[in-house]
């Protein structure tokens, strides 16, 4: 099979050669080539975005498209300063376990009151779960939440896809995603207590830790 790789330097491949064949979209993402008859992977890669394939099979005097819906590349984004809000979902899930209760992805200025009544929920019987809050701001994408592994470790997460100060880290405080995520584990003995905004949090009003924000927001 063959290989047309999108960006790059274009190079001839004959069928069923195994060889790859590279040429650059115009300014819209739109490329074409032509093809002798055989089978090819199409993959297409730019900057930023994850690498995608697809297999095809060109006929004689035949026209063939394919369309890619290219995502973003999380890594990418954390590695140059950014990252996607997909960071957060993972870390809260990697804090939690993959069988934690889904108590919800609050949107900025939706009601919590359902995600908090879960998260309280499941702490009370002693399940793993995870919530997230989003935070409005200006320029950069904000969130913070709670995971608990259900034995009675729970953590409080704040997300910025714009990265965070490290500060100096006390005792159990982490920040595991290129300074995106903030994790502090939630004090003993935990107790969950409601907000004057109706999200869930494990910590006193006006301690000094960052999720002050959900007393705020």
């Amino acid at each position: 099979m063959n290989r047309i790789a999108e960006n790059g330097d274009s190079s001839g491949a004959a069928p069923g050669s195994g060889r790859q064949r590279s040429v650059v979209t115009n300014v819209s993402g739109q490329f074409s080539v032509k093809l002798p008859s055989g089978s090819y992977q199409v993959c297409v890669t730019s900057e930023g975005f994850k690498f995608e394939c697809q297999n095809i099979k060109v006929e004689k005097g035949q026209d063939i498209t394919a369309d890619f819906s290219s995502t973003l590349d999380p890594v990418w984004e954390i590695e140059h300063g950014r990252a996607d809000s997909e960071v957060m979902d993972q870390r809260l899930r990697a804090l939690a376990g993959t069988a934690a209760i889904d108590c919800g992805h609050v949107q900025v200025k939706a009601s919590p009151a359902s995600a908090t009544k879960c998260a309280i929920r499941a702490f009370h019987h002693g399940k793993p779960f995870v919530v997230r809050y989003d935070i409005a701001a200006i320029e950069s994408g904000v969130a913070g939440g709670l995971a608990s592994n259900g034995d009675g470790d729970v953590y409080g997460i704040l997300f910025d896809s714009m990265g965070m100060s490290d500060g100096d880290l006390k005792d159990g405080e982490s920040m595991p995603d290129g300074s995106h995520t903030f994790i502090m584990p939630c004090p003993r003995p935990t107790k969950i207590r409601v907000t004057k905004h109706g999200k869930a949090t494990c910590f006193k009003k006006k301690s000094r830790n960052p999720l002050w924000i959900l007393d705020e927001e």
